[in-house]
């Protein structure tokens, strides 16, 4: 059992498979803003650029640099161990499971358990950050975090 529903988990899975297109977003529109700023006579608006406030809205997520920062932190958690490569091989390389779990010689129970332990560190990461996924119960995820 966890504490996240199956539409978070795939929602959270769905980030991760989609974290390279919502960097290139959140980098095109940050771009955006300092080519506007540059081309403006006012120092104020060029100053303005080195102070941007974050990118409000990318590709369907409120606050998207807060979720690749949630992205990042999780990859640098599980960096150099067995879950981190299996995830690699599900994010980057977009194997199948079958054949990482084929590969890496591990158990369909191993494989989806470590999946789950990836996906709800990376939950906690986004709760962390002020991201909060409603849970089934109503209740938000930092709420039950506080137990």
């Amino acid at each position: 059992m966890s504490i996240l529903s199956r539409r978070q988990m795939k929602a959270i899975d769905r980030l991760f498979f989609n974290a390279h297109k919502l960097q290139e977003a959140v980098m095109s529109i940050a771009a955006e803003r300092a080519a506007k700023a540059e081309a403006s006579s006012d120092p104020t608006a060029r100053s303005a650029v080195e102070h941007l406030v974050p990118v409000p809205h990318a590709c369907g997520y409120d606050n998207p640099e807060l979720w690749l920062q949630a992205v990042k932190e999780t990859w640098e958690k599980y960096d150099g161990t067995l879950v981190g490569d299996l995830m690699r091989r599900r994010y980057i390389l977009k194997e199948v499971w079958q054949k990482t779990q084929y590969e890496c010689y591990v158990s369909d129970a191993v494989y989806f358990n470590y999946r789950q332990e990836f996906i709800i560190y990376a939950a906690l990461m986004l709760a962390k950050k002020g991201i909060d996924l409603e849970l089934d119960d109503g209740k938000m995820l930092s709420e039950w975090c506080k137990k």
